[in-house]
């Protein structure tokens, strides 16, 4: 019965991050719709960074418990989910996604490095404050290199906002980022609880399950791609949040200071996630774009992820 009780607690706080988030995007599009710019580019800056709300209300949360831990597993795992299973997915969905020109194969390259320099750190079992910083400037340096050929303040162009339209599209963020933090502190209590329940590290549990349920809102854009046929969107914002949530790794860790980490069985995982991290970087570099079945081969491995996974968590 109190399973029962806490998996449906942890489901309605993920349902409740799904409006939310819903709540948040929506107003963040309507309000940059005052910003003509490439849709790409704004996804990539504004919804990159909107969607990881989730992710950022983790952290508070984990780090006003004292579980750093928490946030550190949720972080890396958010990301590896975004690279091999979200993005993949919108590959399928619409048969095949172009990448935009400013995102070429070296920063695609660069990108990936990022994502998996935040796994290689946590090996020896320990995040330091030096791990933190370098962190931080990777990220620094892959801002500077996404928009090194044509810089983004370049391309700018505001229009007036109806004052009435700020109001009501200030409040639905508002709301949504209210709604959000408390469902969060639902789901790092639920996380430690699972843990515990079943005698697994906390790390892997925010690697494997926190993960899936933070990236609820990039789901949801995923989805409603479909309708609007603009999956360079949705595309824009999978890379934006996913190099932010290594930049909030950074933040997190320095704020925490130095902690352990029990990565137990974590570096048998990371093999698997090279081996996807490869083809997606080979697969995007052939026409700078993902094919329907390069999508699926990714997706192969992400499956096989998430198997060794489930088969660690119940040993």
């Amino acid at each position: 019965m109190e399973v029962g009780l806490n998996i449906l607690s942890f489901m309605i706080a993920c349902t409740l991050m799904w409006v939310a988030a819903g709540l948040i995007i929506n107003g963040v599009e309507n309000l940059a719709k005052g910003i003509r710019v490439n849709s790409f580019i704004v996804s990539f800056l504004v919804l990159g960074i909107v969607t990881s709300v989730t992710e950022m209300s983790v952290g508070i949360n984990a780090i006003m418990l004292k579980t750093p831990e928490v946030f550190a597993g949720n972080l890396i795992g958010a990301s590896f989910v975004l690279v091999l299973f979200v993005i993949p997915l919108l590959v399928t969905l619409h048969k095949g996604v172009k990448f935009h020109s400013n995102f070429n194969a070296e920063k695609t390259f660069f990108f990936l490095i990022l994502i998996l320099a935040s796994a290689l750190v946590t090996l020896d079992g320990v995040m330091s404050i030096f791990d933190a910083i370098l962190l931080i400037l990777m990220f620094v340096f892959f801002f500077y290199f996404f928009q090194h050929f044509k810089k983004v303040e370049d391309e700018l162009e505001t229009k007036k906002i109806n004052n009435k339209s700020l109001l009501i599209n200030s409040l639905k963020i508002l709301t949504g980022t209210a709604i959000v933090y408390f469902s969060s502190e639902t789901l790092v209590e639920k996380t430690i609880y699972f843990a515990a329940l079943m005698h697994a590290p906390t790390f892997l549990v925010s690697l494997f399950i926190l993960s899936i349920g933070t990236n609820v809102p990039e789901l949801a854009i995923a989805v409603n791609s479909l309708a609007q046929k603009k999956p360079e969107i949705a595309l824009g914002d999978y890379i934006g949040s996913a190099a932010f949530n290594i930049f909030l790794l950074g933040v997190f860790s320095l704020v925490s200071g130095t902690f352990t980490l029990d990565t137990n069985h974590f570096g048998m995982m990371l093999p698997i996630v090279a081996i996807g991290f490869l083809l997606f970087f080979f697969f995007s570099k052939s026409h700078n774009k993902l094919s329907f079945w390069e999508g699926v081969a990714i997706l192969m491995v992400y499956f096989t992820y998430v198997l060794v996974q489930i088969s660690d968590l119940l040993n």
